[in-house]
């Protein structure tokens, strides 16, 4: 009677099936909690950045980027961001705060956040130099980051930058009344 082997190893086409569903299994899941979407980079950007306390008292210039998951400015904006962050990670910290996070709500009523995304620029010293809402481009940013890495006013950046920046004191942002956008009053 012939002997039959009994071999318990995959053959090679086994392998290369197996090796081939592997791929598109992790294809499909890579693309379903959204690849290289915006949404995802700016969860990136939140989850890389610092907390603001620590950022605004370790002597370098800091932006707090005011933000939601659900804002559409603010998913166009974060490859810039990212890109940015990258550019000055060794000058600048830039640290992302999610309006809707309860963790951030002093910080929210404290810079008076009114409309996303909100800007606010501090210089090294933790001092705060201004703030702006809205899209903004990268040269914008990148000027307004220089500025404050040479700890320049940012007066006088409107001048500078072809399309105008509404950079200003935060204070300036209450109408007369005290009552915000936000308010609902």
């Amino acid at each position: 009677m012939p002997e039959i082997k009994s071999n318990s190893l995959l053959s090679f086409y086994q392998k290369v099936f197996l090796l081939f569903a592997v791929l598109i299994l992790m294809t499909t899941v890579f693309l379903y909690r959204g690849g290289f979407s915006k949404e995802f980079q700016l969860e990136q950007l939140a989850r890389r950045s610092l907390e603001p306390n620590k950022a605004l008292l370790n002597g370098r210039p800091t932006v707090l980027e005011f933000y939601a998951d659900w804002c559409e400015v603010c998913k166009a904006m974060a490859p810039t961001l990212s890109q940015l962050e990258d550019k000055y990670q060794s000058n600048v910290d830039i640290v992302m705060l999610n309006i809707e996070n309860p963790l951030w709500e002093g910080f929210v009523d404290k810079y008076q956040v009114n409309g996303i995304p909100q800007f606010d620029f501090f210089n090294s010293s933790g001092d705060h130099k201004g703030m702006t809402v809205g899209f903004k481009e990268a040269k914008e940013l990148e000027f307004i980051l220089d500025s404050l890495i040479a700890d320049k006013s940012l007066d006088k950046i409107n001048s500078s930058i072809s399309r105008k920046s509404d950079v200003r004191d935060y204070k300036s942002n209450l109408n007369n009344n005290g009552i915000r956008p936000m308010s609902h009053s």
